[in-house]
């Protein structure tokens, strides 16, 4: 890799950085470190509690340090002039980034920055030679895995104009402008249009699952193309879908525009083929991955519910990217999401304290919130225990970490059936997920969220009926 490539990338890695962070902060008012917090926390399940609530108490200085860091190294190979700067500052500003994506993630859930974080790690760890081709591996992995989660989840069904509509309607419904996208009247006008919705549909399949993996065997100089297809999608979905979710892949931009401009590797000229090689292990790994699990379930499990998703577990992730065919997807939205049903986690210090009837309900979004229970009145929560909603944390259109078990229950859920023995099976199944795992911790307290609930809710956000228990 050339000195230019390597000082572009960490250059634009801090580009986007700066500009998402500011651009947060002008948006809505909040740094990022105090709009990402959540009052659920997600741990992963090599880590202990008491790490991952030190590493959430200290938010402010890690998401600080990760930005000065990747400013270190910039101006460290501007003075150098070279690419050999001191592998520890690469250690260092890899670690951080790292320690900082863990932390944001195990709040937001976002999938926008693995990509950047492994992409990092590879420039400390491959050489010269090889960092072209496990760059380009990287963007090709993020990108193809997203579209397999399509189809390996929402199957055919994900074609049809449903999933597209369903989609932009939810977003186009939302109640907050972010939320909602840059131009509604086109997101309107788009969604009552069937072959609009089927066109974007089949565009985003072929893009993920041919066009970017077939990228791995384009002459280098046709590869750029890709990089501002990709660019270009995430501003196509801020204007017609969701200006949130075009804009929190802004730092995921620098693997489109470095990884699919790898001029060094080449696939047919079969002089230091490396570097390609590395690009196709890497790239091509969701596909082998899946693969090798569709063989465990047909010689091993044929009588069980086939593994359609790797499992989310930092700093792994299957990057499941709106993978719900339309008729699930507004399944999820109703029952889950936006009318007086929700399904609800509480620790056992909640339940101790008496019945959940009354509870207040805290949303994934509800950052406010969490970051004062959390950082300035905790002592008060005592007073008013709550229960935190499943969206995000256990299941939602980006998002399945109960994996292929809680899958299996959620595919027999009924559309406005909050009370009936499949839904009552999905509930349980969450229940045992939360128990078996212990994943989920009230950020506030440190408890582990332990039990699920489907309820209605009033307006207020409080529980004013509890439906369905996930144990008796």
């Amino acid at each position: 890799m050339s000195v230019s490539t390597t000082a572009a990338f960490y250059q634009l890695t801090l580009n986007c950085q700066l500009v998402w962070q500011f651009g947060v902060l002008l948006l809505t008012g909040q740094p990022l470190y105090k709009k990402t917090c959540s009052s659920v926390i997600t741990k992963p399940s090599w880590l202990s509690v008491s790490s991952i609530m030190f590493l959430h108490n200290h938010r402010q200085t890690i998401f600080t340090l990760q930005i000065i860091l990747l400013g270190f190294v910039v101006l460290c190979l501007r003075i150098s002039g070279t690419v050999t700067i001191p592998s520890v500052i690469q250690l260092l500003a890899a670690s951080t980034f790292a320690i900082y994506h863990l932390v944001e993630t195990a709040m937001t859930s976002r999938h926008g920055e693995y990509p950047i974080m492994y992409a990092l790690w590879a420039l400390y760890f491959f050489n010269d030679e090889y960092v072209d081709g496990a760059l380009l591996g990287i963007a090709v992995n993020f990108v193809f895995a997203a579209g397999l989660s399509k189809l390996s989840i929402g199957g055919i069904k994900w074609v049809s104009p449903v999933t597209m509509s369903t989609y932009f309607s939810v977003y186009r419904n939302s109640n907050s402008f972010l939320t909602r996208p840059l131009m509604p009247n086109l997101n309107k006008y788009m969604a009552r249009h069937d072959e609009y919705m089927t066109g974007v549909s089949i565009f985003t399949l072929v893009l993920e699952c041919v066009v970017v993996p077939g990228s791995l065997f384009m002459p280098s100089h046709w590869r750029p193309i890709v990089a501002a297809i990709m660019v270009l999608m995430h501003v196509g979905i801020a204007v017609t879908m969701s200006l949130q979710v075009g804009l929190v892949f802004l730092s995921t931009f620098p693997i489109y525009i470095m990884g699919f401009q790898s001029d060094g590797v080449e696939p047919w000229t079969g002089q230091n083929i490396g570097p390609w090689i590395t690009a196709l292990i890497i790239g091509l790994l969701p596909f082998f991955l899946l693969v090798i699990q569709f063989l465990q379930h047909q010689l091993f499990h044929q009588n069980c519910f086939p593994n359609m998703i790797l499992p989310e577990d930092w700093p792994l992730s299957a990057i499941s990217l709106f993978m719900w065919s339309g008729e699930s997807a507004g399944i999820m939205h109703r029952l889950l999401m936006t009318l007086d049903t929700r399904m609800v986690f509480a620790t056992s210090a909640t339940l101790s304290a008496g019945d959940i009837v009354g509870r207040k309900v805290i949303q994934h979004d509800n950052s406010t919130w969490a970051w004062n229970q959390c950082f300035q009145v905790a002592n008060s929560i005592q007073k008013d225990p709550v229960v935190h909603c499943c969206r995000m944390r256990s299941i939602g259109f980006t998002q399945l970490k109960g994996g292929n078990s809680l899958l299996k229950t959620f595919f027999m859920l009924q559309d406005n059936q909050a009370c009936n023995s499949k839904t009552e099976d999905f509930v349980k199944q969450t229940e045992n997920w939360l128990q078996s795992e212990k994943r989920l911790l009230e950020a506030h307290t440190g408890h582990f969220l332990s039990f699920a609930f489907m309820v209605r809710i009033d307006s207020n956000m409080r529980v004013v009926e509890v439906l369905l228990r996930g144990s008796k």
